[in-house]
């Protein structure tokens, strides 16, 4: 799990890095299979996973929509790269449909499920993927809410097989903890993506760096379920997010 940590990059840069660009990676190549050319759509492009699958999407050629709940986070993917991000809390369906016409989408990435999953799944064309790696739906807010949970498991769409046959679509999960046995993979994202942070094609997000201490973690734990991060929220021993770990030399991912 450990990476060198070029000397362009900060401490803050190497925490927000892992995980969101590793999952975006996943989503989109592994098993997404994205090829420059094909239009995904990203949900939830305002947060870590989301601006990272913006950036790679973007590099790799590919025509980029997002969804994201605010006109700033809206605006900063457009600048990310995305051709257009439409607004989470309405209808972003119709929207979508308008821009893209009837050819449909190659490749959506979902970390919300419910009804956002079958919109997906609908907005799908011939030899489309949709990728999973989150249901959001059941944390609307500061708490978790049971009852939206059990509703947005309602509006989740049952999948059959024969679906998928006839519609020529492919449905995929990712979590990357449960990638520990193919570490080669995560392993070879890493590395291909380490150079170009340091010549800087791609940049982590950094939304917000808070105190390692209890008081920090709490701050940064309500701003995350508030949805109100704008990328990655980042823990540090100090407010900069700039200390040096006192037993070593060589900074790591």
């Amino acid at each position: 799990h450990i990476h060198p940590l070029p000397d362009e990059l900060e401490w803050t840069d190497g925490a927000a890095i892992p995980v969101v660009f590793a999952t975006a990676w996943a989503c989109l190549f592994g098993v997404g299979r994205a090829v420059a050319g094909e239009t995904v759509l990203v949900l939830g492009a305002g947060g870590g996973v989301g601006t990272a699958a913006v950036q790679l999407a973007r590099t790799a050629g590919l025509v980029v929509y997002g969804t994201a709940g605010t006109q700033e986070k809206r605006d900063f993917v457009v600048q990310l790269g995305a051709s257009r991000c439409f607004d989470s809390r309405g209808d972003w369906e119709n929207p979508l449909v308008a821009t893209i016409g009837k050819q449909g989408l190659d490749i959506a990435l979902d970390p919300v499920g419910g009804a956002a999953t079958a919109a997906c799944r609908r907005q799908l064309g011939p030899m489309g993927r949709l990728v999973v790696y989150g249901m959001s739906c059941g944390v609307p807010g500061i708490r978790r809410n049971w009852f939206a949970a059990a509703v947005g498991w309602l509006r989740t769409p049952r999948i059959h097989p024969m679906s998928l046959i006839r519609g020529n679509l492919s449905i995929s999960g990712v979590h990357l903890l449960h990638l520990s046995r193919r570490q080669d993979l995560l392993q070879r994202a890493i590395q291909e993506m380490l150079p170009r942070f340091q010549s800087g094609e791609l940049r982590p997000v950094i939304d917000r760096v808070f105190s390692l201490d209890r008081a920090g973690a709490v701050q940064a734990h309500k701003r995350l379920h508030a949805r109100a991060n704008l990328g990655k929220v980042v823990l540090s021993r100090s407010p900069s997010g700039r200390s040096v770990p006192e037993k070593h030399s060589t900074k790591i991912v």
